[in-house]
């Protein structure tokens, strides 16, 4: 039993890194980069995470053509003009290697 516990604790680590929440962090960007429909909004966190392995880490993807999406950069735009934390749910890679947020959450 105690085998168990152990290798269950030693797991947690990687376990808090899979896809899904993210660590509470700071946004230190955006960017609106391709097409003219906002279905490229990137944003840049102040403790970039990559959980699904994409190919680049720098930038994660807001799709911002959606009525979730326009939300989620008027949520970014407010964070970075206030100073407040987010919390980003990554899930996959877009089709340029990026995370793709998901969902957001903003803290103080």
């Amino acid at each position: 039993m105690r085998k168990f516990v152990a290798s269950i604790l030693l797991t947690f680590p990687m376990l808090a890194s899979a896809a899904g929440w993210q660590p509470m962090t700071t946004v230190t960007g955006a960017l609106y980069e391709g097409e003219d429909d906002a279905s490229r909004f990137y944003v840049m966190f102040g403790s970039p995470t990559n959980p699904d392995g994409c190919a680049y880490v720098g930038y994660s993807r807001v799709n911002g053509t959606t009525p979730k999406g326009k939300g989620m950069i008027s949520m970014i735009m407010l964070a970075i003009a206030t100073g407040q934390q987010v919390q980003a749910k990554l899930e996959g890679c877009d089709d340029w290697g990026r995370p793709l947020v998901t969902a957001l959450r903003v803290s103080q």
